[in-house]
């Protein structure tokens, strides 16, 4: 009608002459339109996040893939934490991310068979432990276990 700010809702006219304003500010009226939907790219990107943290007084070697990845290793440290996540766009569909796979050796001197087992990660809006599921190594009878608390 005007073309002022807050039309639609107010008599924009009449409520800046009221308020004492005397050139109410004008609105194009193609910036009326409804907002556009976010690209692809400027959607939130959200995360499969899991961390594995030491709580041994030994180096732990393991290895990890997501899903049908291949097999990379990583020697976790004494007390350290390791974060794995993976970028993830559909937060309504958690259950569709990758599995993560891991593989290591529970003997603490590594010399025995490798046990493989799946992980579960949480989604998360950013890629910290903060947020992700966290297992723990631990020793117990003399072996290395891996557990979520």
């Amino acid at each position: 009608m005007y073309g002022y700010a807050n039309e639609d809702v107010f008599d924009g006219e009449l409520l800046y002459l009221q308020a004492g304003v005397e050139d109410p500010p004008y609105v194009d009226e193609e910036k009326r339109q409804a907002p556009e939907a976010p690209d692809e790219d400027t959607k939130e990107t959200y995360y499969a996040v899991l961390c594995i943290e030491n709580n041994t007084t030994v180096d732990i070697t393991y290895w990890y893939k997501w899903g049908d990845g291949a097999w990379e290793s990583f020697v976790l440290k004494s007390k350290e934490r390791k974060l794995h996540s993976q970028p993830w766009k559909e937060k309504e569909d958690a259950q569709t991310f990758p599995d993560f796979f891991i593989k290591f050796s529970p003997d603490i001197s590594g010399k025995s068979p490798v046990k493989e087992s799946p992980l579960k990660a949480y989604l998360a809006p950013e890629d910290s432990c903060n947020f992700g599921k966290v297992y723990y190594f631990r020793i117990k009878e003399q072996r290395i276990d891996l557990t979520e608390n």
